[in-house]
């Protein structure tokens, strides 16, 4: 029997609403930062670990992730963070405004200054030019990560959540892709270029909310949507969104698609490949329908159904 006890950190302004009072405890295994500016809120805490979240899934690669009120609202990878940046503001320029803005490399002056047009709430990077600094400290709060993206994406903390009927514990969902549950169904192939979109839109859909919808190409999102209770319209709000940049794109869901309506839906976005637990008893179906149209579709076979 695992046991927990909590040090208290420190006490926070307030909570997700200004009339409540709120505490930060110290974890079990916790990254090491420093802020410049005043101290992170609540809200603050709960974003920055998101946008952090889904870097940390391209330590390696120049990669950035814009997220505001706990949702992704552009992700991409590009030759340097600067074009990262760039590619991911584009999914949603609006949303992005008071955002919380991370990286996974340096932030450089020139960076700064594409990121500053945005006034995000919060910019998180590994580190920052000094130019940087002086540039966003200005309306942004900034947060300087002294942990490895590489170690943060291992860290090992349990998902605790307090209900009225208990506090239910579980492991953190650390479940990667492999050659073993990686698997394409239909007899249109997708290209080496699909499957490495398929992937990278597939590791963002695994921090969204469920029903979670993920339309890449390039290694850039054109839309994401999550927390629908409708997969059906779903499909089809994060198409509207990507509206002519769903062509030829890749769509990641968390979940498995559930009727052939799904198939013509996404074919009608001229979407090119489909990447998707499966796992439903209508797979035959979905599968026959996507051949028929030609679409490629890959199972995953693995879930990261959150709420």
């Amino acid at each position: 029997m695992k046991e927990y006890g909590f040090e208290k950190n420190k006490n926070l302004v307030c909570g997700e609403n200004i009339h409540q009072s709120a505490t930060l405890y110290n974890a079990e295994f916790q990254v090491g930062y420093d802020i410049f500016g005043v101290d992170l809120s609540y809200n603050d805490i709960l974003n920055v670990t998101m946008a952090v979240d889904i870097v940390a899934e391209f330590f390696d690669v120049p990669a950035c992730s814009i997220v505001k009120m706990q949702a992704p609202t552009g992700v991409a990878l590009g030759k340097d963070i600067e074009e990262a940046f760039e590619k991911a503001l584009d999914c949603d320029p609006i949303n992005a405004l008071g955002s919380v803005v991370a990286t996974s490399n340096t932030i450089t002056k020139n960076t700064a200054e594409k990121i500053a047009t945005i006034a995000p709430e919060v910019v998180v990077a590994p580190n920052f030019d000094e130019l940087a600094i002086d540039l966003l400290k200005k309306t942004s709060k900034l947060v300087k990560l002294n942990t490895k993206l590489e170690e943060y994406k291992n860290l090992k903390n349990d998902d605790i959540k307090v209900t009225p009927f208990g506090i239910l514990v579980q492991e953190k969902d650390t479940q990667e892709l492999s050659k073993n549950n990686f698997k394409i169904l239909t007899k249109t192939k997708p290209t080496p270029e699909q499957i490495e979109d398929a992937v990278f839109a597939w590791k963002i859909a695994k921090h969204a909310k469920s029903h979670a919808i993920v339309v890449a190409k390039d290694f850039k999102t054109s839309a994401i949507v999550q927390g629908q209770n409708d997969m059906l319209f779903a499909i089809e709000h994060a198409l509207n969104k990507s509206c002519e940049n769903s062509k030829d794109s890749v769509i990641a869901c968390d979940l498995p698609l559930q009727s052939k309506l799904n198939i013509q839906d996404i074919v009608q976005g001229r979407i090119a490949l489909v990447i998707q637990p499966a796992g439903h008893n209508n797979d035959k179906e979905i599968i026959k329908e996507a051949d028929k149209y030609k679409l490629a579709m890959i199972k995953t076979g693995v879930t990261h159904q959150k709420g």
